[in-house]
């Protein structure tokens, strides 16, 4: 990652820009209306940006455990293949790891996270963070729909 970009948590200030970035990254709307969406229900449990060269989400899913999604990660088209993306997802599951819980879903497309698969810092950063609970990759497809009840 370039030395420039500081990691920290995103404040309000910084929701025009990560849309901007989310936007660009995506070449959509969605996941910007994803992540407006986690925050407006109270579910958006981490955010964290590069200098807004980079965008990582962690929120609260509903399941009959404690369980995260990760996603959407995002990197500026002029910062990709710099390690930035892979820096955000280790600190960001970092930041997490104090707290109990006990899945973490990668939401997004396989595509992208299958290039993890041959990341052994970032298995490694996965399993560090689930201890010793059992952790086996699997993938599926589903769609965010808001919660109505708010």
């Amino acid at each position: 990652m370039t030395r420039s970009a500081s990691l920290r948590e995103e404040t309000p200030h910084d929701h025009p820009d990560i849309t901007e970035l989310l936007r660009a990254a995506f070449h959509r709307s969605e996941e910007a209306d994803l992540v407006k969406a986690l925050r407006k229900a109270g579910d958006l449990v981490f955010g964290g940006v590069a200098a807004i060269i980079g965008y990582v989400a962690l929120s609260k899913m509903r399941a009959l455990f404690p369980a995260l999604g990760l996603g959407p990660v995002a990197v500026a088209a002029t910062d990709r293949q710099k390690g930035v993306a892979s820096t955000l997802l280790h600190w960001s599951l970092a930041h997490v790891q104090k707290d109990q819980w006990r899945a973490i879903f990668v939401l997004g497309e396989g595509a992208f996270y299958g290039r993890s698969d041959s990341d052994p810092s970032l298995q490694s950063a996965l399993a560090r963070h689930m201890r010793d609970r059992v952790f086996r990759p699997w993938r599926s497809t589903a769609r965010f729909q808001p919660r109505r009840d708010r």
